[in-house]
């Protein structure tokens, strides 16, 4: 699944973030109500829609704040430890 941008603002996160074919994806729910699978693209430094499939969350072990980081993901983008 490519990653594409979009607009609408996170209010919070469903699920992960986690690390999903070596990357970060978390699952999002968005200000309009809907959610979206994200995926953090290191050449965008940005979450990106797309990436990874819901059901592959059910199975994938959480990004461990030391990956993300290394990633380039914003501090307020990572789980406190």
């Amino acid at each position: 699944m490519e990653p594409t941008e979009k607009s609408l603002k996170v209010v919070s996160l469903v699920a992960g973030p986690s690390k999903i074919a070596g990357a970060v994806s978390r699952l999002a729910e968005l200000e309009d109500g809907s959610a979206r699978v994200e995926t953090w693209s290191p050449s965008a430094r940005a979450w990106l829609e797309g990436g990874a499939f819901v059901s592959e969350f059910f199975e994938a072990p959480p990004a461990r704040p030391e990956f993300m980081r290394s990633l380039g993901i914003p501090e307020e983008d990572i789980p406190s430890e």
